[in-house]
């Protein structure tokens, strides 16, 4: 098992060493976020 990286580096998920590969294709894991996917009130 090892973990997956983000867009910015920070831990993922863990999963398993078959997986890590695929997963990691791109450079990281999951799809690539800013800060302004980060804005959790709209309002703010």
């Amino acid at each position: 098992m090892n973990f997956t990286r983000d867009c910015h580096g920070i831990t993922f998920r863990l999963v398993c060493l078959d997986c890590w590969d695929r997963l990691m294709e791109k450079g990281y894991d999951g799809e690539y976020y800013d800060e302004l996917d980060e804005q959790i009130e709209p309002d703010y």
